[in-house]
This record gives C-alpha cells, sequence and structure tokens, in this order.
C-alpha cells in the first residue's frame, strides 16, 4: 500500500529552512534577517509566503517580527524557558495536570534546549563541561562538591 502523499506549503519550507540555519548555529541571537523582499527574492516565493514563515518562527520563539525594525534572531531556549517557568508555576498552583504533566513538559523542553546548545557549544564551554564531569567522579563522596561541579556543568 501506498502511503498518502502530504503536500508541505511553500511558507512552512520556507520556516523549515530558517529554523534549521538558527538551529544549526548559523544564524544566531541577535541577528538580523533580510528584508522579506530579499528573502522572497532569495527563497523564490511570493512575500506572502515569507510573512506567513516569519509567523511561524515567532511562535516557535525563534525570531521577533518588529515593524521598521526587521526581524530578529531571538534566543530561543530562553524564550521556552521562561514559558516552561509560568507552565511550572501553573502545575503546582494545580491550574495544569499533575506531576505527569510536568515529567512530559521537562521532557520536552529539556531535549530542545540541549539541541540548541549543542548546535552552539563552543569548545571553552566543552572544555568547562569535561571538567566538571571529572570533579563529579572525584566528589562522589562529597555532596556539596559534587553538586557545585554539577552546577559548573550546566553554566557551562
Amino acid at each position: 500500500m501506498y502511503t498518502p502523499i502530504q503536500s508541505v506549503k511553500v511558507f512552512e519550507q520556507v520556516a523549515e529552512q530558517i529554523e534549521k540555519r538558527i538551529l544549526d548555529g548559523e544564524l544566531r541571537s541577535g541577528d538580523r534577517l533580510p528584508t522579506e523582499r530579499e528573502l522572497a527574492e532569495q527563497f523564490h516565493v511570493s512575500r506572502t509566503a515569507v510573512r506567513e514563515a516569519m509567523k511561524i518562527l515567532a511562535q516557535k520563539g525563534l525570531v521577533d517580527m518588529r515593524p521598521g525594525r526587521g526581524t530578529i534572531v531571538i534566543d530561543g531556549a530562553h524564550e521556552a524557558m521562561q514559558d516552561s517557568i509560568g507552565l511550572v508555576m501553573k502545575l503546582k498552583l494545580g491550574e495544569v495536570g499533575g506531576s505527569d504533566n510536568l515529567v512530559e513538559v521537562r521532557e520536552i523542553l529539556e531535549t530542545e534546549i540541549a539541541a540548541l546548545a549543542a548546535a552552539r557549544v563552543t569548545e571553552k564551554e566543552i572544555a568547562a563541561m569535561r571538567e566538571a564531569v571529572e570533579v563529579m567522579d572525584e566528589s562522589l563522596n562529597d555532596a556539596n562538591a559534587f553538586i557545585a561541579a554539577d552546577n559548573n556543568f550546566h553554566e557551562a
């Protein structure tokens, strides 16, 4: 049997290409994207398709669209973290589901945050993480040293 073919809209293809460049670190937080007209020319699509793609990226927390200032890449991990803090507060207050939902939310967010971090990591940060892991290995019997090294790992 054949599986149904799903058409991918032009604006979704544009959004996917730009999102990939952001996640791969080719476009970084603070970078300004080309104008709507320039992107339309580069992708050989309509300005409407570019506009719809930008809306998708903005909803994902990857870009900030400001009239007159253009579209700027933002730190999606930071935005996701802010959103998750609000959700965690609602979970604790009982407004949304229970602890099972909290685990699901953490799995989703932490996976995305780790992917962004891995795409943008520097050699200096890798060295700091390796050093923190070594300290954790050496501090298995010293809770305070282990916790400090764990914090250093996550801050690297």
